[in-house]
Order: C-alpha cells, then sequence, then structure tokens
C-alpha cells in the first residue's frame, strides 16, 4: 500500500513537472512571437505615417515653391511619388450618393439614344471665339508670352446650380470641365448632355462620393467606377475618360494606398487630374465671394498652367455669383481658358506615371 502510494504521488509530480514544461515552453513562444507581433503592427502603422508624412512634407513644399517663379507640374515634378505642386481640397464625403427622388439604375430606365459610340469621348471640343481651340503650340507660345492657361472644373454635379454655371459659361463663351457623381434623377439627364452639346469636358467623379465605400477595396472601386461610367455612356452616348478622385489622389482616408486605384484607372486608360488651385468652397459652409476670389487668384498668379477647382452643389449658390467676376477678372488678364482633355497638361497629387 505504502508503494502504491508513493506511485501515486511520483505521478502526480511528474503530471506537474511536465504541465510547468508546457506552461515555460509556451511562455517562451509567447516572448518570442510578441515582438513579431508587435513588429507587424508597428510595420503597418509606420507605412500608414509615412504616407501622411509624405503629403505634409509635399504641402510644405509647394508651400516654398509658391515663392519661386515658374510653374510646376507633371513634367517638372520631383523625385517623390507626390507631387508638390497642390492646393488640398478639403472636400468633404457625401452623406447620400444622389439627391432625392433618385433611384437606382436597375430600378429606371435610362433613356434610348439614336446614336451610341463607345469609341467617342466626352471631352470638349472649344469652338471658335473668345476662347478658341487651342493647340499644344499655341499653348506653349501663350505661356512663352506670359498669359496663364486656366483649366476651371467643377465637381459634384449635376445640382440645380448646374444650368445657371452653364448659362454663365455661355456668356463669356468659355468651356469648362465638369466631374460629375451618379445623379440619375430624371431632372438632370438634360443637364449631362447639355454640358456635352454646350463643348465642356464631362469627367467621372465616383458614383457616391462615399470615401467609406470607394476606397475600401479595389472591387469596391471598380464597382463604382463602372456604375457611373456606364450611367453617363447610357445618358449622353460618349464614353467618359476623365477621372477625378473625391477628396484627390493624395486623400487620407482611403483604407489601401491610392497607388493601387492609379494603376486601375491606368489599365482602364482612363487620365484622372487633381487641381493646384481651390477656391476652397468645400469646407461645409459657403464662402463670401471675395474670399473665393482671393483663394483662387492667389495661387493662379505664382502659377503658368492652372487647374481650379470649384462645386456644383444646390448648397453653394455663392460659387455661382462668383463666377461671372472670376471670368471677367480671367478674361481682363487676357489668360487662356480651356477644358481639360486626354492631351491637357497633367496636374497631379500623385503622378500616375510613377505607379506601375
Amino acid at each position: 500500500m505504502a508503494d502504491s502510494g508513493q506511485n501515486t504521488t511520483q505521478e502526480m509530480r511528474r503530471k506537474r513537472i511536465k504541465l510547468y514544461k508546457k506552461i515555460i515552453v509556451f511562455f517562451l513562444l509567447f516572448l518570442i512571437l510578441l515582438p513579431t507581433i508587435f513588429c507587424v503592427i508597428l510595420f503597418v502603422r509606420v507605412g500608414h505615417l509615412e504616407r501622411q508624412l509624405n503629403v505634409l512634407m509635399a504641402m510644405r513644399v509647394s508651400e516654398t515653391d509658391d515663392d519661386l517663379p515658374g510653374d510646376t507640374t507633371q513634367e517638372a515634378k520631383t523625385d517623390r511619388n507626390i507631387n508638390p505642386d497642390y492646393v488640398y481640397a478639403n472636400e468633404t464625403e457625401s452623406d447620400t450618393s444622389t439627391e432625392a427622388g433618385t433611384v437606382d439604375a436597375a430600378e429606371n430606365e435610362t433613356p434610348e439614344l439614336e446614336e451610341r459610340d463607345s469609341d467617342k469621348h466626352v471631352s470638349g471640343q472649344p469652338q471658335d471665339g473668345v476662347h478658341g481651340a487651342y493647340s499644344e503650340t499655341m499653348i506653349e507660345e501663350a505661356l512663352q508670352d506670359g498669359r496663364k492657361v486656366v483649366y476651371l472644373t467643377f465637381d459634384d454635379g449635376p445640382s440645380h446650380n448646374t444650368e445657371r454655371i452653364l448659362d454663365i459659361l455661355d456668356e463669356y463663351n468659355v468651356k469648362a470641365t465638369f466631374f460629375t457623381i451618379g445623379n440619375e434623377a430624371e431632372e438632370f439627364v438634360d443637364v449631362y448632355k447639355r454640358i456635352i452639346e454646350d463643348g465642356h469636358s464631362l469627367g467621372m467623379h465616383s458614383y457616391s462620393h462615399k470615401y467609406s465605400e470607394i476606397y475600401k477595396s479595389v472591387e469596391a472601386f471598380d464597382a463604382d467606377f463602372n456604375k457611373v461610367s456606364g450611367y453617363i455612356e447610357s445618358v449622353t452616348g460618349a464614353a467618359p475618360k476623365l477621372y477625378r478622385f473625391p477628396g484627390g489622389s493624395s486623400n487620407l482616408v482611403s483604407a489601401i494606398p491610392m497607388e493601387n486605384f492609379i494603376r486601375y484607372l491606368n489599365e482602364k486608360n482612363v487620365t484622372y487630374f487633381d487641381w493646384n488651385v481651390s477656391a476652397q468652397d468645400a469646407e461645409g459652409k459657403e464662402l463670401p465671394v471675395e474670399t473665393m476670389l482671393d483663394n483662387i487668384f492667389k495661387d493662379i498668379n505664382k502659377k503658368d498652367i492652372c487647374v481650379v477647382l470649384m462645386h456644383d452643389s444646390d448648397d453653394l449658390g455663392t460659387t455661382v455669383d462668383m463666377l461671372p467676376e472670376l471670368l471677367k477678372r480671367l478674361v481682363e488678364m487676357d489668360a487662356v481658358i480651356l477644358p481639360i482633355t486626354e492631351n491637357t497638361t497633367l496636374i497631379q497629387h500623385i503622378a500616375s506615371d510613377s505607379v506601375q
């Protein structure tokens, strides 16, 4: 009996020792893996912070470059991917994809057009007049003569202000560029068409304008892109080949690096444009007309080629009120005002040709 009790005690002791060994082994493995886990987390965080730092550095370089003569476009970019020659958007994400009354494309048939040509692109064709068609040579000559080359762009439309904008542009015989979202309300079908018919360029600005959805993944971006591209083509009969990222290509809200979406557009042979001049009219409140004009000309005066960011929205009536004075001043300074085309000098926060 004594031997049996002793054997039981020894067996229990062996089990305890075995358990202690397992605990020690697991603890050692945990100590080994813990730094690795922290390294992975830190690597991800450093990558994100590096992207933010690049943008902030680019903004700092831009402030320095603005004090120097000349213009910095993609033709004269730095060795970093982010172009220093830009103005940050301060653009806000849309709460809803479209205006009230908009229905999903599957529930609303788009109008049938007599002519459909997928090879035709939605880009403006400036007509003869005060600001007529300019070849690349003529643009170079204008720059050599000290004239500004200005591209006026309007994001987020169509809205109930779009027709007013078009009327004002027509009055001054000026062509602009509209980066539109997917607003399928019946009342805006003719607005999409008029943009093209009046000789302006029509580009894409996403379908929903919801950052959290668009930039979630390449697959989500693809779905949104196909939706807005398909809708514009179904309404106008022309395939849009211009794009502007909501928030710009340097936005800091994307869940994955923006290079993924730039690569997607490169593969689609779609040209995207950012801006280097901004009215700063998308900060959540209407700005006085003079404030917006000051914002615009502060940068136009420092650059030769200017892509001006403005917004076409129901709640930004002062942007429309500002437009006649903007055009008047541009005409007085003998600026060349043109719509963006695929051949326009690229203004990009992240150069598309830097993304493989």
